[in-house]
């Protein structure tokens, strides 16, 4: 198992989760990323320069899951989307503090 953070240059990587992305989906929200297009978007807002995406790869060295996650209000932050293939179980290995700790910090706001 090994976690990687994903770039907006991982176009290969981007493919891959695609169809992840579609079959993590049809259980329990099959109205949303119905198309490869939309989870292609999804994948894609993720990676965003304020928000940091993760991916959990199995021993074979296929994606098990992927989550992003942006700063949202102080120390808090949203992960926003959470996809886990339904048969690996490890989706709690991406929410860690190590894989979120890497979210660029907020900005200051002035009064």
């Amino acid at each position: 198992m090994r976690i990687v953070t994903l770039t907006p240059g991982d176009a290969a990587l981007i493919d891959a989760l695609v169809p992840l992305s579609l079959a993590g989906n049809r259980e329990h929200s099959p109205m949303w990323l119905t198309t490869a297009d939309e989870a292609r978007e999804e994948i894609n807002e993720a990676l965003l320069p304020h928000k940091v995406c993760r991916i959990l790869f199995g021993d074979d060295g296929a994606p098990l899951a992927w989550v992003g996650a942006a700063p949202f209000w102080g120390c808090v932050r949203e992960r926003h989307p959470m996809i886990i293939e339904r048969v690996s179980g490890r989706g709690l290995d991406l929410i860690s503090r190590r894989t979120l700790s890497a979210l660029p910090p907020l900005p200051v706001r002035s009064p």
